[in-house]
């Protein structure tokens, strides 16, 4: 089977052309370079056979993902952009004739950024002076959308390939729920949690709608951030810090906890580790009235345990400086 006889046929090693083999094609669609398992159906759709290989992704298939689509300015639309990112703590990407054939045109060979250093971003955008209006010079612009292409305001296909024809990524946003509708002029972009886990961008579930801020790492919370729909004591925006759901009664027992481990105090709280802007500060009192750090107490200890893609458990251990026996009080707070 061949996604392109002709093409087969103009192979110059084997299998080809004049070794009286039966041809058949051309089949939609090409097998990933990440490894998968092909099925082979009878006409009951019942599986005949099956095989898997394993995979040999490109770099751009390990290091570049799609990390926010403001697909719905306020306004004309003209601010629309995409950014992308090398997620690589160490590579470079090169970005020769990787491209979007779905939803916008663009190739990165026509633009001003031929390739990104670990950690960095690039913007394609729809209109260079409205981009500026809305969000000032200066910004890693690696290009305009091309062939006139603008991105839908009702969801599509978004997908991007590299340079072997490869699928890097491919997926339908949507502004319909579960996606964030506040996405849709709403004054709002989508971006992408915990780019660098190489999260599903498939599933609505991995994308937030945040303030639009292009070659920023802020995946952060918006809305009201003292409402408590769920009526668990917790506001919406401590639920997003310690990355429980707003719409689900949370123990707060189950989020910040405080021991004693012999003359030690120990304490445990979750970090929604998505949110690169959030600050964690556990805070003591004698009063109830004037708080301060707990490092200011004594000699602390840190520990981070990563309990999945977007969420660690950190331990403090603190070990008082002299022996206080004063009542105290503690208490988690979260900034950004």
């Amino acid at each position: 089977m061949s996604p392109n006889r002709t093409k087969f046929r103009a192979r110059t090693e084997s299998p080809r052309a004049g070794e009286g083999l039966f041809v058949i094609g051309n089949y939609k669609g090409h097998l990933s370079n990440r490894g998968e398992t092909l099925e082979l159906l009878d006409h009951n759709g019942l599986a005949n056979n099956s095989i898997s290989y394993e995979g040999s992704p490109s770099p751009a298939q390990l290091q570049l993902v799609i990390t926010k689509i403001h697909y719905h300015p306020e306004g004309d639309g003209l601010s629309e952009f995409i950014e992308v990112m090398n997620v690589s703590d160490s590579k470079s990407l090169d970005l020769t004739d990787i491209r979007f054939t779905n939803g916008i045109s663009f190739n990165f060979s026509n633009g001003s950024i031929k390739s990104l250093g670990p950690g960095e971003r690039a913007l394609i955008i729809r209109d260079l002076k409205a981009f500026e209006e809305s969000f000032g010079a200066g910004l890693p612009v690696a290009g305009i959308f091309e062939d006139g292409t603008a991105l839908s305001n009702g969801g599509e296909t978004i997908k991007l390939e590299d340079s072997e024809n490869g699928t890097i990524s491919e997926f339908r946003y949507n502004d319909k729920s579960p996606w964030p509708e506040i996405a849709d002029g709403g004054g709002k972009a989508l971006a992408i949690i915990g780019p660098g886990s190489l999260p599903d961008p498939d599933d609505p579930n991995n994308w937030i709608a945040i303030e639009p801020s292009p070659n920023s790492a802020d995946n952060g919370f918006t809305g009201d951030p003292n409402a408590d729909k769920d009526s668990d004591g917790m506001s919406a925006f401590l639920e997003h810090a310690v990355g429980t759901s707003e719409n689900e009664f949370t123990d707060q027992g189950s989020i910040f906890s405080v021991s004693l481990n012999s003359e030690n105090i120990v304490f445990n709280y979750k970090k929604n580790t998505s949110d690169e802007n959030l600050k964690f500060t556990v805070e003591t009192s004698t009063d109830l009235k004037e708080w301060k750090n707990i490092n200011e107490i004594g000699q602390l200890n840190i520990e981070e345990s990563k309990d999945n893609e977007n969420s660690s458990t950190m331990t403090l251990t603190l070990i008082p400086s002299t022996s206080d026996e004063q009542s105290r009080h503690f208490r988690l707070k979260v900034t950004k």
